[in-house]
């Protein structure tokens, strides 16, 4: 039987492009991938020095991956990835545009959309994932204080994150948490 060839557009935001956080970054996604019933049989990159180290190659040996790159250093020799990684930016700006948020949270829309694009392959529902920078009530932590204050703050919604059982949402100050559940906010 022939099998089915599957492309999906996953995109973790790394810090930075050196060979131990792409080598991270690729394991993390082969474990969701894995997680998630497929099979990895191959792994295609360009030639850059983040993929060029003995870890990497390594690494693909030992789950027999087969690795292969791209013939040249221009990235019109690796048309579809571009075309993906445009793809993914696009989303990423859309999102940032229509949340009125600074670029400087890309990592979070990034979030967002790997997480979408998951649960689409998992043929999850999509619908119980609130917009990016959609405005929802989560739950405030006291810690015997404040006790007579509002049981809940208005936040905005950045991504779902299934690591750590809940959802990463952006606090009125600024900051980011991680909500176990949301309240759609109500007028």
């Amino acid at each position: 039987e022939e099998p089915r060839l599957v492309t999906f557009r996953l995109a973790i935001p790394m810090p930075s492009k050196d060979q131990k956080m792409v080598l991270s970054t690729i394991q993390q996604m082969y474990i969701q991938l894995r997680v998630m019933g497929y099979h990895v049989a191959r792994l295609h990159t360009d030639l850059g020095g983040e993929f060029r180290g003995r870890s990497l190659t390594q690494w693909c040996r030992s789950r027999d991956i087969h690795r292969t790159t791209t013939a040249g250093v221009s990235s019109q020799s690796n048309g579809r990835a571009e075309r993906a990684i445009q793809t993914v930016k696009g989303q990423i700006r859309r999102l940032l545009g229509m949340a009125g948020l600074p670029a400087s949270r890309w990592p979070q829309a990034c979030h967002y959309v790997h997480e979408r694009e998951r649960r689409r392959m998992a043929d999850k529902e999509l619908n119980d994932v609130p917009p990016f920078g959609h405005e929802l009530l989560v739950k405030r932590r006291f810690w015997k204080t404040k006790e007579l204050e509002g049981t809940h703050e208005v936040v905005k919604y950045l991504a779902p994150r299934p690591d750590a059982h809940g959802h990463l949402v952006l606090r009125q100050d600024g900051r980011t948490a991680i909500a176990p559940y949301f309240i759609t906010k109500t007028k």
